[in-house]
């Protein structure tokens, strides 16, 4: 038994100390404007370049289920996106990070998909479908909120 507690415990440790990082879109306040982050925290992290994301493609989805490019202008270590606009909006979009390679690995690309709900809770309207290879998308049932994976929309 003591084996066991002792190897659980250094498996949550390595666990718990492993940190990767994503793009995240960070909304304001005041939901005019959003922040994009390379990070391993809701937060920007100042040990990252914003050229790292400079070529993040985003877009707003309006009420009308069309989909409008938006413009992201680098700051030091984010991007920012001004939001036009009221009420309840969905923002999502690719970063495309490019071809990496870990020690002898075989190279892959490594492509982030984001998405984010500004304001309100927007009920029904919370999927992306095929502007995106891969997403989570939240529903509210009662109390409760689910989540479903999609690829390409199904």
């Amino acid at each position: 038994m003591r084996r066991f507690f002792l190897s659980t415990l250094a498996m949550l440790t390595i666990v718990c100390s492993l940190q990767a990082h994503f793009v995240f879109l960070l909304s304001a306040d005041d939901q005019r404007s959003l922040k994009v982050v390379l990070s391993d925290a809701l937060e920007v992290d100042d040990g990252i370049d914003a050229s790292k994301i400079a070529g993040t493609k985003l877009f707003l989805r309006g009420e009308d289920g069309k989909d409008s490019p938006l413009t992201a202008k680098a700051a030091a270590h984010h991007l920012d996106v001004a939001l036009p606009g009221k009420g309840s909006r969905l923002v999502f979009g690719t970063t495309d990070y490019g071809v990496l390679q870990k020690g002898d690995a075989k190279p892959f690309q490594l492509k982030y998909h984001s998405k984010t709900i500004v304001g309100e809770w927007i009920q029904n309207n919370t999927k992306v479908g095929t502007a995106l290879p891969v997403e989570i998308v939240p529903s509210l049932e009662g109390s409760k909120v689910r989540f479903q994976f999609l690829a390409n929309g199904k």
